[in-house]
């Protein structure tokens, strides 16, 4: 059995949701989309005094790895973004990430949702 999963347009590549295993760690996904073009993708947390939630980005493309830091995203019901963010483009189409983040402290893992999509 083949299942194609679509939203808004868009091929969902893959979801699902992992716990970080502790509060602090990172999440890494590495993402193959074919024989000659894959990159990474990293989640990273960061708390700081101020309760301002923002993202920060970071890409190296000497190693092909884009790292999405989140700041204050330390929610009990979750903090997610507005809208995914594009990461890459393979074959002509856009390639995205949606994610929400459920928290509760420093020292209690982290559960992640998280979608990739791809253009149709």
């Amino acid at each position: 059995m083949q299942i194609d999963k679509l939203s808004g347009g868009y091929r969902i590549l893959e979801s699902g949701s992992i716990l970080t295993y502790s509060g602090t760690d990172d999440i890494v996904f590495h993402l193959k989309m074919d024989k000659t073009f894959k990159f990474q993708v990293v989640l990273k947390f960061e708390e700081k005094e101020k309760d301002d939630q923002q993202l920060k980005f970071n890409t190296d493309s000497q190693q092909n790895i884009i790292t999405i830091t989140c700041v204050n995203f330390n929610n009990l019901l979750g903090t997610g973004i507005k809208k995914p963010i594009e990461l890459a483009t393979f074959n002509n189409k856009k390639v995205f990430i949606n994610f929400c983040i459920y928290a509760t402290g420093d020292e209690i893992p982290r559960k992640v949702t998280y979608t990739f999509y791809i253009q149709k």
